[in-house]
């Protein structure tokens, strides 16, 4: 870690910088307008419209519920998972740092022992 600028705090030392959320992929179909507003309909907190689908969020605890609904409606759930998201994003704007971070975040991916790897940095 300390070759990368990196350092590592004790277990969930950090977790209160995140937020628990459900995420689902839906692929497009039809009516943007209106595959957005069925999504709300269907108890999607947040909806962004992205190249090939959305990009839906829902409390955790109703991300099987939603998923559901969502299937049951017929459109196409392409993944769905629990996930962290930053409370507040960091922007990191030195080309150097972002080189920095994305060198470090690489080698924490490659390791066989780390399941995810979640950042509050914009890169």
């Amino acid at each position: 870690m300390s070759k990368h600028s990196g350092s590592v705090a004790g277990q969930n030392s950090v977790l209160w910088m995140f937020e628990k959320r459900g995420v689902l992929r839906v692929a497009a179909e039809g009516d943007p307008d209106e595959q957005t507003l069925k999504l709300i309909d269907l108890g999607a907190q947040d909806v962004v419209a992205e190249d090939e689908g959305y990009t839906v969020t829902v409390p955790p605890e109703k991300l099987e519920a939603v998923k559901s609904a969502i299937e049951e409606a017929r459109m196409k759930v392409e993944f769905a998972e629990a996930s962290l998201a930053a409370k507040e994003p960091l922007k990191i704007s030195d080309p150097a740092e972002r080189q920095k971070l994305e060198a470090l975040i690489e080698l924490l991916e490659d390791d066989e022992d780390v399941d995810e790897v979640v950042t509050n940095a914009e890169i």
